[in-house]
């Protein structure tokens, strides 16, 4: 035969002849069974698949218009294969016929042959044009059925009484029985020019079957050959413009979206996300677009792009990243991957798998060839580009920043609000798309069915858009796609009716599950292979492979490959792993399958059963990353959680080979399956460390590193969950198994590890509260390496001062947790400056967070922010795209900074921030959760949002509840501290008051007052001396008296406490106020207190002067000590003290004209004129614009016969005070009664 090509390279074309009637199964196997395998090999080698069953593919206007064969033939001459299925019936013949005749007529101006053929069937015309006139011009496959089944099929229905449907499987006539003969005949005779001729098959699934595989090696083999050469670049790009082919088809414009699209490559902001829900054509649009600017401006800019689960890797961030570069190089140089195979470049180039170091890459020669042409950069569903890790940052390896001559198109679905925030926070411009109206709606119905050969009335099309739920994309276009695959002309209008019953797209879903049941339903063994397919891939973790499926389902290949392909469309491929790609679908196979509790169990037992029986095959010699070992890992855990079964799930996790891998590649996740197992921490240590002396039973000698790194892993596990006591167990289990277990250790390698683990013994007494445990250890560990250090002469290795730097490092936490605050920023340094040294840059951080913390603890907060934001970005360049804890604590730690340096806005967005790294980190029940959540609410009570300050303590204490965790945790108080601290300022004093008495019983009996927020303490204090629970208040006051953290408030509590109840006299001497004077002298609430309710009562007027003197020697005030005092006399009706303080005053501050007025106008109501004129003429003197003054020391001047000054008071008055009329007056009285004086005198 000759060798053929595609007519159009990008469209493989399949022309199906077969009579009308009669051959219904063979066509329906066929469209559901075996295309849809056909169109994935197309694609897979960037090629569409169409093909043409005519048999409904005629409207009917066509019919009416007579061009059902010419429109029969015309679809031949574009096809690339043929086909023809023959039973028993001769098909649409008859030269009497008057429709077919005109049909002929109309086609025969284009077919000229047809002229010599009226009497053939439309079947048979189409065997001669596609084959018979020519043969060997087209590639061309027939089969022809066997009359026994025919005959066995009329049988039974006649039996059955259905006559009608009987009339199917026998020949029109003998006249039409012969004609078929002879087409027959010609056709076996050609044999030799045909891809195979197919006699006698016994079954419509037997012929179909053969078809199929004559067609599929023949596509594959020959038509598609040229694409085998392939570079892997070409491959690739093979994939995605196959699928960009495919999806443009679809694609129906309204203008308005190419217009927006278009204004991203000319506006001044060149980043735009597509949003819209899932199935509302993103990807057509993007496809379509895409399309026409490589055919009209291809010379304009480099198109690149990239649609997410359409190949290979194309949902692995690495392997997005490597394809675009891939384009990138492309581009940059066309030659340098030319003829280069996917092998050729792994094995010549193999690129690291780091992130960082491909986003660089990617970067570099973006910015190279941005600098030659604009680049379009298109991403379409990047939210399904799936983080490796709960502690990876949303979309860290995208570029935040691009070259100015980049534009960047991105597609998300609405569902994923998370991604479209973050996109948003980048500055990303938003258009969502709309959903198509009527009209468009019907467009997209005609483009699909015109591209599968397909065609329908005017009225059915007019029935699928005129329904509502076709305005959902996803809906329209898996209804057309179950309208293509139907086999049955006649039952279309009930089909389609039966479709337009789903309200939703998973209820149409539903029925395409019960289509795809009915299709393979004919082995009986195998049972609801649709079911058992799609349950498992549901219920799956990550997905499962092929061989996967095929193994736990025991489905043969022949079975497994139809299947595959129906429903290939609705899966996507990550690493292998076959994943539903459509959530509707998802739904619909839970509401259909899993809703029922023993389907879904029977299948979660089929999973776990085979992937039990991978973990019992490791290998016993321990290889955590054995791959093995992969895939029970990342099943079995998910697993046993989907069916409650916690007994399972601990059994999978005290798996040391599967604790191992999960330990070093998902430690958060192993954390988070523990706090849902239940188990306490010295549960899960005992676990561990039998499954590890097992392991050492099993292994013998020669273990002891593996061991030892076991034992280390356990430890940090009950580090990350905060088991205390469980970490007790475990370092306690690593000392024993070093000293007693590891003869062949070496000496130096056996302290090494030694004390490592006493210095996290160490540091668990820390924050146990165990701080003399704590320091015993500690400085044993720094001596000994401090020891060893200075042994060696010729210097020693980075890890040994890396060690001594810890060592530095630990000490100073301890000296941080005393109060020692100097020595623990003196060993905070020594660390710092050590592992700057050795350049151990997550050291650095942690020594430079420390600090931070410290300074915060000494009140300096702007330089304490300024270490904290070095450390976030040498944690942040370290971890690289994650956030694990350690970030998580950091932004906390910059929030408080940003909170007290008054920066309230950016300090309530690192809290949040904080709490959501640490839940995402470590899940909600963990005790930096619990900080990060305490932090939050001390901002919000600063704030005066109380309420929710209450709420967040409240879930605070509810995880440290959780977690089992340490009483001696001085945390734990602490939050119940702030707890009670919001109820008061909430006015629910009830509450507080318990919760507080709660907390004042722990620091009593751990005597940790010196720790206490004292705040709290005096507010309640004051409390309840409202209610007059005066003695509770006394002992608040008495302990807090007794502490180094004693304010002047628990002196002035204490006296007004003794006022109300006997308090014992020798605590009111040590504590009295005079007392507390002493430590605040500057005191002005002591000062009064003392004064009120002591001196003045008691006229005690010398020892009041005294204090006020002390006082105004301390109190900013100064002179209004007296001033005060003078009112407390005037307030006590202490007249006499009174006269006393203002005359001391006047002496002590000769020019306050307030004293001066005071103690005048009180001599002049006690008519003691000689003692106050002094003091008058001095005020008169500083207040010459007071009238009233004036008018008093003339009257004081008169009455001690100082005549001429009484005058000149007077007449200044009268003459400067003119508006002050009774003044004016009173200075004429006195001014005539002085001038009688004065004329009596002479």
């Amino acid at each position: 035969m000759p060798k053929y090509t595609l007519k159009d390279p990008k469209t493989c074309r399949i022309f199906l002849s077969s009579p009308f009637r009669g051959m219904e199964p063979e066509r329906k196997e066929w469209m559901s069974k075996y295309v849809p395998e056909l169109d994935h090999l197309c694609r897979s080698h960037g090629v569409a698949l169409v093909v043409i069953d005519m048999r409904w593919g005629i409207t009917e206007e066509a019919t009416e218009n007579a061009q059902t064969v010419n429109i029969c033939l015309r679809e031949i001459d574009r096809s690339d294969v043929f086909i023809g299925i023959y039973a028993q019936r001769y098909g649409w013949h008859g030269e009497k016929d008057k429709d077919l005749q005109r049909n002929i007529d109309n086609a025969s101006k284009h077919y000229s042959w047809l002229e010599s053929e009226r009497h053939q069937s439309v079947t048979a015309l189409e065997y001669l044009h596609g084959h018979l006139n020519k043969p060997g011009d087209l590639p061309a496959c027939f089969a022809f059925r066997s009359k026994e089944y025919d005959e066995a099929k009329k049988k039974a229905l006649i039996k059955s009484k259905d006559p009608k449907e009987a009339a199917k499987y026998v020949s029109e006539s003998n006249e039409a029985a012969i004609a078929l003969e002879r087409v027959k005949t010609r056709v076996v005779g050609t044999r030799d020019k045909c891809l195979a001729v197919i006699e006698d098959y016994k079954t419509p699934s037997e012929g179909v079957t053969k078809i199929f595989e004559v067609v599929k090696k023949y596509i594959e083999t020959e038509l598609l050959a040229a694409t085998h050469e392939l570079s892997q670049r070409d491959l690739q790009i093979s994939q995605h413009d196959a699928f960009m082919s495919h999806h443009s088809l679809n694609y129906v414009s309204d203008g308005r979206n190419e217009t927006m699209l278009k204004s991203t490559l000319s506006g001044t902001n060149k980043k735009l996300l597509v949003g819209g829900p899932s199935g509302s054509g993103k990807s057509s649009l993007l496809s379509h677009w895409i399309s026409n600017l490589q055919i009209n401006q291809s010379n304009k800019a480099f198109y690149i792009y990239h649609f997410v689960g359409c190949g290979d890797d194309s949902m692995v961030i690495s392997g997005v990243l490597k394809r675009l570069s891939l384009e990138l190089d492309h581009y940059l140089d066309p030659n340098q991957l030319k003829g280069m195979t996917m092998e050729d470049l792994l094995t010549s180039k193999k690129e690291t798998e780091d992130i960082k170091d491909l986003m660089r890459k990617f970067m570099a020669k973006l910015e190279e060839l941005s600098k030659k042409k604009r680049v379009v950069l298109v991403v379409d569903a990047i939210e399904l580009i799936e983080n490796e890790s709960k502690t990876a940052k949303l979309l860290y390896w995208w570029p935040s920043t691009f070259p100015p001559n980049v534009s960047v198109i991105v597609s998300c679905a609405s569902e994923n609000g998370d991604v479209i925030q973050e996109l948003k926070d980048r500055h990303y411009d938003v258009f969502e798309l709309q959903p198509f109206d009527k009209k468009h709606r019907m467009e997209l119905c005609m483009q699909t069915l015109q591209k599968h050969g397909k065609g329908l009335k005017d009225s059915q099309v007019q029935k699928i858009v005129s329904c509502p739920q076709s305005r959902v994309p996803i809906f329209l276009k898996t209804l057309l796609m179950e309208l293509c695959v139907f086999g049955e002309f006649r039952k279309l209008d009930s089909k389609i009716d039966s479709l337009l019953k789903a309200k939703s797209a998973k209820e149409l879903f539903e029925q395409l599950l019960m289509r795809l049941e009915e299709d393979f339903a004919e082995d009986k063994k195998q049972g609801n292979i649709v079911e058992k397919v799609l349950c498992c891939i549901c219920l799956s973790n990550q997905g499962l492979s092929e061989q996967e499926l095929m193994s736990i389902l025991n489905i043969p290949s022949h079975i497994w490959s139809p299947l595959y392909f129906a429903v290939r469309k609705f899966i996507v491929e990550k690493e292998g792993l076959l994943q539903l790609g459509v959530d509707e679908l998802e739904a619909a196979v839970t509401d259909r399958y899993l809703k029922n509790s023993k389907i879904r169990t029977k299948y979660l037992g089929i999973l776990i059963k085979y992937f039990d029986s991978l973990q019992k095959a490791y290998p016993k010699s321990i290889n955590v990353l054995h791959p093995i070992t992969k895939r029970p890992t990342d099943e079995l855990p998910a697993l046993y959680r989907l069916c409650n079964d916690k007994q399972g799930l601990i059994n999978t996790l005290i798996n040391l080979t599967t604790f191992g891998r999960m330990f070093l590649l998902n430690e958060y996740e192993l954390l988070s399956l523990w706090r849902w197992v239940g188990c306490s921490g010295d549960e899960i240590a005992e676990l561990y460390i039998q499954a590890i002396d097992k392991k050492v039973e099993e292994a013998g000698k020669n273990m002891e590193i593996v061991i030892l790194s076991f034992l280390d892993a356990v430890s940090f596990l009950m580090e990350m969950g905060h088991f205390q006591s469980g970490l007790h167990s475990v370092l306690n289990k690593r000392l024993v198994f070093l000293e007693t277990s590891c003869p062949t250790l070496p000496e130096e390698t056996k302290s090494r590890i030694l004390n490592k683990v006493k210095q996290k013994l160490s540091m668990m007494y820390t924050n146990m509260g165990k701080f003399k445990e704590a320091e015993k250890l500690q400085t044993q560990v720094l001596e000994c390496r401090k020891s060893f250090v200075d042994s060696q002469p010729q210097g020693v290795t980075k890890e040994v001062l890396v060690d001594l730097g810890t060592s530095y490092h630990g000490l100073a936490i301890l000296h941080t947790k005393l109060g020692n605050k100097e020595q623990a920023l003196e060993n905070f340094n020594k660390a710092l400056n050590i592992h700057k040294q050795c350049g151990s840059r997550l050291e650095i951080a942690d020594s430079l967070h420390n600090i931070g913390v410290l300074l915060m603890e000494k009140q300096s907060f702007q330089q304490a922010l300024s270490y904290c934001l070095e450390s976030l970005a040498i944690y942040e360049e370290e971890y690289f795209g994650h956030l694990p804890p350690a970030i998580g604590v950091m932004t906390g730690n910059i929030a408080v900074c940003y909170r007290h340096l008054g920066k309230l806005d950016e300090a309530e967005k690192m809290y949040i921030k904080a709490r959501e790294i640490a839940v995402n980190a470590l899940g909600n029940l963990h005790p930096n959760v619990a900080h990060a959540l305490i932090n939050h609410g001390t901002h919000c009570l600063n704030s005066g949002n109380f309420e929710d300050a209450a709420k967040l303590f409240q879930d605070a204490w509810a995880i440290h509840q959780k977690c089992n965790d340490s009483p001696d945790n001085p945390l734990v108080y602490k939050i119940k501290e702030k707890l009670a601290l919001a109820l008061l300022k909430m006015k629910q004093t009830k509450d507080a008051l318990a919760v507080f008495d709660e907390v004042f019983k722990i620091v009593t009996e751990r005597n940790l007052i010196e720790d206490a927020f004292i705040p709290l303490y005096t507010l309640v204090v004051k409390e309840l001396m409202e209610q007059k629970q005066y003695q509770r208040a006394l002992d608040i006051t008495t302990a807090l008296l007794q502490s180094s953290k004693k304010q002047e408030f628990d002196f002035l509590h204490l006296d007004m406490i003794s006022n109300n109840i006997k308090v014992d006299q020798a605590l009111l001497k040590q504590f009295s106020l005079e007392e507390g004077l002493k430590l605040w002298p500057e005191s002005f609430t002591l000062l009064k207190q003392l004064a009120e309710s002591h001196l003045i009562p008691k006229e005690e007027t010398q020892k009041l002067l005294e204090q006020l003197d002390k006082s105004y020697d301390h109190i900013s005030i100064k002179d209004g000590v007296y001033e005060n005092a003078m009112a407390w006399c005037q307030n006590a009706g202490k007249r006499e003290a009174l006269l006393q303080i203002c005359k001391h005053a006047v002496k002590k501050c000769p020019d306050n004209t307030t004293f001066l007025r005071h103690l005048t106008q009180m001599l002049h109501e006690d008519k003691e004129y000689e003692d106050a004129l002094p003091y008058a003429t001095k005020l008169a003197e500083k207040s010459a614009d007071q009238p009233e003054i004036l008018l008093i020391a003339g009257e004081i001047c008169a009455r001690t016969k100082n005549y001429q000054q009484a005058q000149t008071y007077f007449q200044t008055i009268i003459d400067n005070f003119t508006d002050q009329t009774v003044l004016v007056e009173q200075a004429y009285s006195g001014l005539r009664i002085v001038s009688s004086f004065v004329q009596n005198q002479s």
